[in-house]
């Protein structure tokens, strides 16, 4: 818990500034919805994945988009069977672990 509360620290500002912006301003809505989608693209961390799906999941919500919150189930699903997968870790167990 102490590794994902000192990584997420640094998203959690920008969490927080998109969750109460994203209702009033298009702009924000656009700009906060391409952050975590890029970090969930190109990020090593499954820590820094699920935080960006979480993100995208809030906007999903905001905007009631059901097809973006079916799509993030279907990713979140498909991180639960990577092996060694632990949520509270963060990543993966190295094979054989």
């Amino acid at each position: 818990m102490g590794r994902a509360a000192a990584y997420g620290s640094v998203w959690l500002p920008v969490s927080f500034e998109c969750h109460d912006r994203i209702g009033d301003d298009p702009l924000w809505r656009d700009g906060c919805l391409d952050f975590p989608q890029n970090l969930d693209e190109r990020s090593q961390s499954l820590l820094n994945r699920g935080i960006a799906i979480g993100m995208q999941v809030m906007i999903a919500e905001e905007k009631g988009d059901e097809l973006a919150l079916a799509y993030l189930q279907e990713e979140v699903e498909m991180l639960k069977r990577i092996p060694g997968y632990d949520p509270c870790r963060g990543e993966p167990a190295p094979p054989g672990q």
